[in-house]
């Protein structure tokens, strides 16, 4: 994907058939490597186990996206995992997540997983509908390079289902993280 070209996924919808009753391990709308400066907005994304999931990463950005039902992980950003690629060399960077709405399937893992991220943005987003394990998780993965990341005007809106109560953020990060603005309702 690294190139000099930039890729614009724009207005589709995609649908999966991963329920939290017949959960099909895996199953993802979109798996995309060494992408910089991809576009993907205004999409919908039901039903799948994970909806969106981009390696290496830089400079994206994921707007405007609805994802609905994921039984596992709606948006995972995350350093390389191929041959050579190291969260030190392929690290997910500099990308932009606004404005995106994500409603948990029943006993998912996670509305966002970032995993060896370095300033992203993740902005005016919802995390709503059934209990996920975790609303955000962010992850260093050990990486010496990532700086600074930062969640601002997040909205949490998740109740019932099989796992209560959740947990709003999971961070684990030796660097600067900032979290401004988290509106959580229903608190546990």
């Amino acid at each position: 994907c690294i190139s000099d070209w930039i890729g614009v996924i724009k207005g589709f919808t995609f649908q999966g058939n991963s329920t939290p009753a017949a959960r099909i391990t895996d199953q993802k709308a979109m798996e995309l490597g060494a992408c910089y400066s991809w576009v993907i907005e205004d999409c919908t994304f039901n039903n799948f186990d994970k909806a969106v999931e981009i390696y290496f990463g830089l400079n994206c950005t994921l707007a405007n996206l609805r994802i609905s039902q994921q039984t596992h992980t709606g948006i995972l950003g995350r350093h390389g995992n191929w041959t050579g690629a190291s969260v030190n060399n392929s690290a997910f960077n500099a990308n932009r997540i606004e404005k995106c709405r994500i409603y948990n399937g029943d006993n998912s893992y996670t509305s966002l997983h970032l995993l060896g991220a370095d300033q992203t943005v993740v902005k005016e987003c919802i995390s709503e509908g059934f209990n996920p394990q975790y609303n955000f998780v962010y992850d260093e993965n050990s990486c010496t390079g990532v700086v600074t990341n930062t969640f601002e005007n997040i909205w949490l809106e998740s109740n019932g289902g099989q796992i209560t109560p959740n947990t709003g953020f999971y961070i684990k990060f030796r660097n600067s993280m900032f979290l401004k603005n988290i509106q959580r309702v229903h608190p546990n």
